[in-house]
């Protein structure tokens, strides 16, 4: 038997220290005009010393709990700045809520990776294997900024968001598409190139600047536009939707540009999209659920509203899933 799944609570948070453009200006070798025009970002929320990415995701889901009765089947974290190696930021994060005897999980695949947590919450809901499951994303990237470089600090920030995927009656809306893909070809042109099993930290690595986030901010340009376009092309020809009939898109807040670019392309009005990119800068896995309750919180987007979430970012991994927001609230 197949279930329905749908959203039923979301939730978000980031830290309190913001790094504005006056601060970057004043301090880097760049301008606020040139960060506006090249990135959109007025401001990134940057985690405290010891705030990792469990806490982060801890908070928003504490929100996103409110709303419930706390009951959770499990919990999967998508994230690429993990509390550790070798253990999952979930089992954390279910530790600190108290949940005991559930199934806990990362997924790692970049800024898209929320899209594939999703997915995988979903298609666990939909074959009956649990009834509501805790998806997080959460990204301490501040962490692993070069602050000597003038771009990279402009561009990211730290945050996570939080919702629970749940089954519901059939007559309840919800989950319709998705589609998940991969452009292996550029793999590395946004990379962290030390710390792992291909080149493990030495000397060396620090003074490189290995150990930091590396970009090729081109590669990276032209991979969103050909991949958005291909998901817009993977909507139309697998489902009977339109863009038409699509009434509110969230895109992964990369940078403005990129957004206004495949707007443009495929006349797309922009006034359909959120844009929290000039509150958080580029928080990663965690930009599209941070927009989506930004959405939903100034009721840009209301029950029954059809919604395509689309993410694209690290490793050349991208995707899009159609849902109806439901916006009602619990389904037990």
């Amino acid at each position: 038997m197949k279930y329905n799944a749908t959203i039923t609570s979301i939730g978000s948070y980031v830290p309190e220290s913001v790094l504005t453009n006056e601060y970057l200006e004043k301090n880097y070798d760049t301008t606020k005009e040139w960060i506006d025009t090249k990135i959109g970002a007025d401001n990134r929320h940057i985690a405290a010393p010891g705030e990792a990415a469990s806490d982060l995701a801890y908070k928003a889901a504490s929100k996103c709990l409110e709303k419930t009765d706390g009951k959770i089947d499990c919990i999967i974290v998508s994230t690429t700045s993990p509390d550790y190696k070798w253990i999952s930021t979930a089992s954390i994060v279910a530790n600190r809520l108290g949940l005991k005897n559930i199934s806990a999980f990362d997924v790692r695949e970049g800024c898209s990776g929320c899209l594939h947590a999703l997915d995988n919450a979903f298609t666990l809901i939909e074959s009956g294997t649990y009834r509501r499951i805790l998806v997080i994303a959460s990204e301490v990237l501040s962490r692993f900024m070069d602050y000597t470089d003038r771009t990279m600090p402009a561009f990211f920030g730290d945050g996570a968001g939080a919702v629970i995927v749940e089954r519901c009656d059939s007559h309840r809306q919800g989950f319709e598409y998705s589609y998940l893909d991969c452009d292996d070809s550029i793999y590395d042109s946004l990379i962290i190139k030390t710390g792992a099993s291909s080149q493990y930290y030495r000397k060396d690595n620090y003074l490189n600047g290995d150990i930091y986030w590396y970009m090729n901010g081109k590669d990276i340009f032209n991979y969103a536009v050909k991949s958005f376009k291909k998901l817009v092309e993977k909507i139309s020809n697998d489902t009977n939707i339109s863009l038409s009939d699509i009434d509110k898109f969230i895109v992964h807040q990369a940078n403005k540009n990129i957004i206004e670019e495949n707007f443009k392309i495929h006349s797309i009005s922009i006034e359909k999209t959120n844009f929290t990119i000039q509150k958080f800068g580029n928080t990663g896995s965690s930009s599209v659920f941070l927009c989506l309750d930004d959405a939903v919180k100034r009721n840009f987007i209301v029950s029954g509203d059809r919604v395509a979430l689309f993410s694209f970012g690290a490793g050349g991994n991208f995707g899009v899933i159609v849902l109806v927001w439901d916006g009602k609230g619990g389904c037990s």
